[in-house]
Formats: C-alpha cells, structure tokens, sequence
C-alpha cells in the first residue's frame, strides 16, 4: 500500500490474488454530490463484481419476507406493559430502549401478530432505511410497530445469524436507501 501510494505500482502480485486485487483511484472513493465536503472517504467501491461460491445465490426476496408492524396510537400507551418498538428504536447494529412507550398487557390478543421473540430482526423501513437490529431478552416483553419491518426467513436456505450480519453492512443499507 506504502509503495502504492508513492505511485509505485510495480508490485508482484501472485496469480492467485490477482482475480481479488484491484487498483482504484482514491478520486473515485470520493463523493461530490454535498456542498457541505465531508473528510470521509467511502470504502464502498460501486465495481460490479461477479461472487463465486459453492452456495447456490439467490435474491432476498426467495429467502425472506418482511412482516409491518401495527400503528398504535399514542393515546393508547401506558405506564408499563409490552414495549413498543418504534423506528427510533432500530439502531444499527442493535435495538434502542431509549423513550419507551407501552401498550397494556390486558390488550395481549389484540396484538398476537404483532408480538416480538429474543432474536427477532427488525429493520426499519422509513427514515434512515435499512438498519437492523436483533431483539434481546431485555427488550421483552415486546411489539412491533408501524414502518418497522420483522424479518422472517422463508425456509431454511439462510442462517439467521449470517443474515443479521449480511443486513448489517454498510453496503446493504445504501442499496436500501
């Protein structure tokens, strides 16, 4: 990378590497679309590539399907209870138990669809789209609430684990936007 950056590309790259090793202008890592210049430099390079794997590849839609919450309304919450997920609550990366609001455990049969589990992932579907979070036991009992989306895996194709952190990256949550 030193030598790269010196403007010295005669690097010996062995053949195996040389299908993974690219060279890419830092001018072309940057972003002009703002007024405002940021210092960040994206690491998310728009090349298409073609991945290889032993694992058949298929679209989120044929593995995935995502469940809206209900709209509660806010005259309806309590002082304790099911807590509501809302969308300021999926963080990303994680799920925020910052301002709660509470729906009565006595209304528990309306809202059986809408009833959250420890590991369900949320993503949330307006705002800043596509952060994912994975509900814990703390967070319980729980709801899900209008424009935030539980996912469910349709089969057993994927590991719920390696689709949270699939979700989870920066690269999935621009597609989103």
């Amino acid at each position: 990378i030193y030598k790269a950056f010196l403007d010295d590309l005669n690097l010996e790259i062995s053949d195996s590497m040389k299908k993974n090793v690219f060279q890419v202008n830092l001018i072309d890592l940057m972003t002009f679309d703002r007024v405002d210049f940021e210092k960040n430099i994206s690491l998310i390079f728009k090349k298409k590539i073609k991945l290889e794997s032993r694992y058949e590849q298929k679209p989120l839609r044929e593995v995935i399907k995502i469940k809206n919450g209900f709209a509660f309304k806010s005259d309806e919450y309590v002082v304790d209870g099911f807590s509501v997920i809302r969308i300021k609550n999926v963080q990303k990366g994680f799920i925020s138990n910052n301002e709660p609001v509470f729906i009565s455990k006595d209304r528990k049969n309306e809202f059986n669809d809408f009833i959250l589990k420890e590991g369900d992932i949320l993503i949330s579907m307006t705002g800043n789209p596509g952060r994912v979070g994975v509900m814990k036991a703390e967070h319980l009992p729980a709801l899900l609430n209008q424009r935030v989306g539980k996912i469910e895996i349709i089969g057993n194709e994927i590991l719920k684990d390696f689709l949270f952190i699939v979700l989870n990256t920066e690269s999935f949550e621009v597609s989103v936007e």
